[in-house]
């Protein structure tokens, strides 16, 4: 979908654009959401979904080609507020509750993990 984005950023006209973004503006704060409830689920994925290295990859991947739809807009329509817009309203949003959402699954893991090693060794004292 990132990448969709940017490429309809590209080929549409500076007059559609400039819109959309007008659009966007009046509805920032479902966007917002959106884009944090995005991040919380992608960050709570199980290892077993994605690794973790992978999914470090793919969120960078988002908010790099996020920030590059704001670089483009802002050049593209002259809008001094599209870059802001997509920093405040997209990338930080989201970045933010994936990186809670990844710590607190990976802690989650660690837990359990933890409580197995500890009932395999009373397991095996009372051996």
């Amino acid at each position: 979908a990132p990448t969709l984005r940017l490429v309809s950023v590209l080929v549409r006209s500076p007059e559609a654009l400039a819109r959309d973004l007008d659009t966007f503006a009046g509805v920032g704060r479902c966007i917002t959401t959106m884009a944090a409830a995005t991040g919380a689920a992608f960050g709570a994925l199980p290892p077993s979904a994605l690794p973790p290295t992978r999914k470090l990859l793919a969120v960078g991947y988002c908010a790099c080609v996020q920030m590059c739809v704001g670089f483009i807009l802002r050049v593209r329509t002259g809008h001094e507020s599209a870059l802001p817009f997509y920093l405040l309203h997209i990338v930080l949003p989201f970045l933010a509750s994936f990186l809670a959402a990844h710590a607190a699954s990976r802690s989650s893991v660690g837990q359990n993990v933890a409580r197995r090693g500890y009932s395999m060794r009373l397991a095996c004292d009372e051996c």
